[in-house]
């Protein structure tokens, strides 16, 4: 296995609303394609989620031999972008990974295109792996997946990604409350974490299993995290709102971003 400097490594943000896609002009800066992160390391992707930002993924993995998809959980507004089978070139090695207890593997990845709620059938020709809490991958180009039970309902999961010598933790889709323990979190470079709330919202959403940014910067500041990155914007939530959101959050951890999709991060 090949290991490489952290700097040969980027960090794609390609959707961060979540729940459902919305459209407007009032969601141009944040956008509003669904959950999808994608790590690259040269001609090796690790995908995170494939909600509809992977549409916009065909170019970033147009030259990818190696392709690990890792999905927190199923629901759709996190595999609605694999609907599109023809993102990936043909010729990479294409493997899953899931990580909540209804995962039935192969036929899962299968399910999603059954008819009659979709009309083609690809090839997949992939490889499905059970990551349960705890799993733990070594993958190529120096890529460590690490797996921790989230609060969500129909399960999921926390998703750990050291990345050659930094570590990115991905949070989204968690209960405030009944985190557990995270201490895998401390002193990640970056923390994506699930800011679909505001904290006067949260108790009327107590059991939808979704955080808010205002627990983000909790979090990161207890753990020492060096970047805060929020995601998964509430589909009602203007351009307008995440701006005022996001200054907000600055004041309590300054190294906080709301996510736009169509960021570019360097992990060096």
């Amino acid at each position: 296995m090949s290991t490489r400097k952290a700097k040969d490594y980027t960090l794609y943000v390609l959707g961060a609303r979540g729940s459902r896609p919305v459209h407007g002009r009032q969601f141009e800066i944040f956008g509003g394609q669904t959950s999808c992160f994608i790590v690259k390391a040269d001609k090796h992707a690790v995908i995170i989620d494939c909600g509809t930002g992977l549409f916009d993924a065909e170019k970033i993995l147009s030259d990818c031999d190696i392709i690990d998809i890792v999905f927190t959980h199923v629901h759709y507004d996190h595999v609605m972008g694999i609907l599109d089978f023809s993102i990936f070139p043909k010729n990479a090695r294409i493997s899953f990974f899931g990580t909540f207890s209804s995962w039935l593997s192969y036929e899962t990845i299968s399910d999603f295109y059954r008819h009659p709620f979709w009309p083609v059938q690809p090839n997949l020709g992939a490889v499905c792996e059970i990551a349960n809490d705890g799993s733990k991958y070594n993958l190529a180009d120096g890529f460590i997946l690490s797996a921790h039970k989230a609060n969500h309902p129909d399960s999921g999961n926390v998703i750990s990604l050291n990345v050659g010598e930094k570590k990115i933790c991905f949070m989204f889709d968690i209960e405030v409350d009944g985190i557990g323990n995270i201490n895998f979190l401390k002193d990640c470079d970056f923390l994506v974490f699930d800011g679909m709330y505001d904290d006067s919202e949260y108790r009327e959403h107590e059991g939808w299993g979704h955080s808010t940014y205002q627990e983000g910067c909790r979090i990161a500041s207890v753990y020492n995290c060096k970047e805060l990155l929020i995601t998964h914007h509430n589909p009602k939530n203007t351009d307008e709102m995440l701006l005022a959101f996001e200054k907000n959050a600055k004041l309590r951890f300054p190294r906080t971003r709301f996510c736009r999709a169509g960021d570019i991060f360097a992990i060096d």
